[in-house]
């Protein structure tokens, strides 16, 4: 059901965050999450994005990293609760992608396929390694840390369990096989 409070509107927002979220560390690498929430914040050349939508993609910058939303926080709280409630859920959903992206190469992990047990309770993100461009596959155990340290906030806001592991280049298993997840 979280999934569901993000329309194409939202994750056109989270796309854009993401490709924005690291333009503070032109002004200094060890708080560039905050250089971010200000440079975009303040930023006159982010035209088609309403004031509200600005302050979406400031505050996922903001927190890309360290500090998790609170609504508690005056950075939130003046916002409507559906919109913290989407800024909550999209920062756990970011999260998760810049960690799969961790050394910053955008081929370490070629894709991801999310698989989930038939109750729904619980999913297992599926990362395939990637290749370079000597046909040698990507060691992708560094962007697989980086995930499990996002896990646990990731599930919290989409409320389900989920892991992380590495899938094989092989072909998945043909349908009907013995496997106790099935594919989303």
């Amino acid at each position: 059901p979280a999934l569901e409070l993000l329309d194409d509107r939202f994750e056109f927002l989270l796309e854009a965050a993401i490709l924005l979220h690291s333009v503070g560390i032109f002004v200094n690498h060890a708080k560039h999450h905050k250089h971010a929430y200000y440079i975009i914040k303040n930023s006159d050349i982010l035209l088609g994005f309403t004031p509200t939508e600005v302050e979406i993609l400031a505050l996922l910058a903001l927190y890309h990293r360290k500090k998790y939303p609170n609504p508690k926080k005056a950075t939130i709280s003046s916002l409507p609760k559906e919109i913290q409630d989407r800024i909550v859920l999209m920062t756990g959903i970011m999260r998760v992608c810049i960690a799969l992206d961790r050394r910053n190469t955008a081929s370490a992990v070629e894709s991801i396929q999310v698989l989930h047990d038939e109750e729904g309770e619980s999913c297992v993100l599926v990362a395939e390694p990637g290749v370079n461009s000597a046909g040698v596959v990507h060691d992708i155990t560094f962007e697989l840390w980086a995930v499990k340290q996002e896990l646990d906030y990731f599930a919290s806001t989409v409320g389900r369990a989920f892991t992380v592991v590495e899938g094989d280049r092989a072909e998945p298993d043909q349908e009907g096989s013995a496997n106790p997840y099935i594919s989303s």
